[in-house]
C-alpha cells in the first residue's frame, strides 16, 4: 500500500498530465500512448504500462510523463531506471524553480536509492581499445571499478578488442545489494580468426545538402512596370475611340455648322469639348504607356539577381560539426 506522501507526490509532479507539444502525428500518438500507459497503471499492469509511457516520453518528452515513466517503473521493480528518472525530473524542474515539484522527484529518488543494486566492472588488465558493454550498452573507461546502480535481474557483460578473443558473462544482481564482475585480460585471438574491433561511435546525421542552383533574375518589378504601361495603352485606346465617337456626333448633327464657324448651338459645343477631353485622354494614355515601357525594360535588364534555392552543407569537425549555408 503506498504512503500518503507518494500519493501526494504524484499528485503534484504529475500535474502536466500529457505529453509536452512536438509535432504532427507524433504528439498525438505520445497523447494515446500516455492516456493508455496511465489506465494500465490504474490497473496495476505496469510491465504492459511502463512501455507505452516510455514512448510517450520518447516522442514528446515531458517532465509529466517522466515522472509518471518512473513512478511505473518503481512499481515494475526497475528501481535503478526509476531512481535516474526521478533525477532528471529533479534537474527539469529545479531549472524552472518548480519546487514543489522538485522536492516531490527528489524524495521519490531518495527513497529508492537505499533500495537499490548496485554492480560494479572490475578490469584489471586493459588491452588496447577494449571495449566493455553491458546489456549491450557501452560503458566507459570512467566508470569501470565504480558501483552504479542497476535494475535487478540478469546483465549480459561483453568485452572485446582488435587482436583479442572476445569474452562475455552474464551477473545476476538484486535490489538492496551490490555485485562485482571482474573482466579477465582477454587473450590473443586465435589464428584466422576474424579480429573484432570496437564499434565506432555514429557519425553525426546530416541533412542532405540541396544542391545549388544558378542565380536567377527577379523580375516582379519589372514585370509591375510593364504591366501599367499595359493599363496607360488601354486608357490611351479608349480615349481616342471617344474622341473618335464625339467628333462623328457633331458632324452627324444637322444643326451644326462647320467646325470652324465662329459661334455654334450649345449642343454642339458639347460635341467639341468632349472631343477636346477625350483627344488629352488618348495623349496622356499613350504617353504614359510609352514611358512606362521604357521603364520596364530597363528595370528588366537591371533586375537584381538571387540564388534560387538556400543551400546548407555540413561536415564533422574536432568537437562538432560545422555548418556553411548559402542563402
Amino acid at each position: 500500500m503506498r504512503l500518503p506522501f507518494a500519493a501526494a507526490a504524484v499528485a503534484i509532479v504529475a500535474g502536466t498530465a500529457g505529453p509536452a507539444m512536438a509535432s504532427g502525428d507524433e504528439v498525438a500518438t505520445a497523447q494515446v500512448l500516455f492516456d493508455d500507459g496511465k489506465r494500465l497503471m490504474t490497473q496495476g499492469r505496469w510491465a504492459e504500462a511502463c512501455p507505452k509511457l516510455a514512448e510517450s516520453q520518447r516522442l514528446a518528452p515531458a517532465i509529466g510523463t517522466e515522472f509518471n515513466l518512473a513512478d511505473c517503473w518503481e512499481h515494475a521493480g526497475r528501481l535503478a531506471s526509476a531512481w535516474a528518472a526521478f533525477l532528471d525530473v529533479v534537474d527539469q524542474t529545479h531549472k524552472r524553480g518548480e519546487a514543489p515539484r522538485e522536492a516531490a522527484a527528489r524524495a521519490r529518488a531518495d527513497a529508492i536509492a537505499r533500495r537499490m543494486g548496485k554492480l560494479t566492472l572490475q578490469v584489471p588488465t586493459r588491452a588496447p581499445d577494449l571495449e566493455v558493454r553491458r546489456d549491450g550498452d557501452l560503458v566507459q573507461p570512467e566508470v569501470w571499478g565504480v558501483a552504479v546502480p542497476v535494475d535487478a535481474g540478469d546483465h549480459r557483460i561483453e568485452a572485446r578488442a582488435p587482436g583479442r578473443a572476445p569474452w562475455s558473462s552474464t551477473v545476476h544482481t538484486t535490489d538492496g545489494t551490490s555485485a562485482s564482475l571482474s573482466i579477465p585480460d582477454l587473450p590473443p585471438a586465435p589464428p584466422g580468426a576474424p579480429t573484432p574491433t570496437p564499434t565506432p561511435a555514429p557519425a553525426p546525421t546530416l541533412a542532405p545538402t540541396p544542391a545549388l542552383t544558378p542565380p536567377v533574375a527577379d523580375h516582379t518589378a519589372a514585370l509591375m512596370v510593364l504591366g501599367s504601361a499595359v493599363v496607360f495603352a488601354g486608357v490611351g485606346v479608349a480615349g481616342l475611340l471617344e474622341h473618335g465617337a464625339a467628333v462623328s456626333n457633331y458632324n452627324a448633327d444637322s444643326t451644326c455648322p462647320p467646325i470652324t464657324a465662329s459661334s455654334r448651338p450649345g449642343q454642339c459645343n458639347d460635341y467639341v469639348n468632349a472631343a477636346s477631353t477625350w483627344n488629352t485622354v488618348a495623349v496622356v494614355g499613350f504617353v504614359g504607356s510609352g514611358i512606362a515601357l521604357a521603364a520596364g525594360a530597363a528595370m528588366w535588364l537591371l533586375s537584381p539577381t538571387h540564388s534560387a534555392a538556400a543551400a546548407l552543407s555540413c561536415v564533422p569537425g574536432l568537437g562538432g560539426v560545422s555548418c556553411a549555408g548559402v542563402f
